[in-house]
């Protein structure tokens, strides 16, 4: 079975604000069977490529947030159901993630999903 979450609360992050709003209340599925942890982060408007996401993490620039770890695409074509011009803005501003990266979602704006 996978884990899901519901985002609860305004995610913080570069997305703008309204972006970032049409998060509330959508359902995603977690990556892997774990319900969360500790990643190295970077915002995502930092880097362009999985290159650039290296070379800001060697040289010290990423951060370490506490929450849960999803499916970039399959969060955006959720995300996509509710609002296509918030979708829209991830396919365009954030390429390289949507095909094939990863959203950290912090646990203060998740809720875990039962069943």
């Amino acid at each position: 079975m996978t884990m899901r979450i519901r985002i609860v609360a305004v995610p913080p992050g570069e997305a703008p604000q309204w972006v970032r709003e049409q998060w509330v209340g959508c359902e995603l599925p977690l990556v892997g069977r774990m319900g969360g942890g500790t990643f190295k982060t970077i915002g995502v408007l930092k880097v362009s490529s999985y290159w650039a996401y290296f070379r800001e993490s060697f040289f010290g620039k990423t951060e370490m947030v506490d929450g849960y770890m999803v499916d970039a695409a399959a969060a955006v074509r959720v995300l996509e159901m509710k609002s296509p011009e918030a979708a829209a803005w991830w396919w365009e501003h954030a390429p390289y993630l949507t095909r094939r990266g990863r959203f950290i979602f912090h646990k203060e704006a998740c809720a875990l999903v039962d069943g």
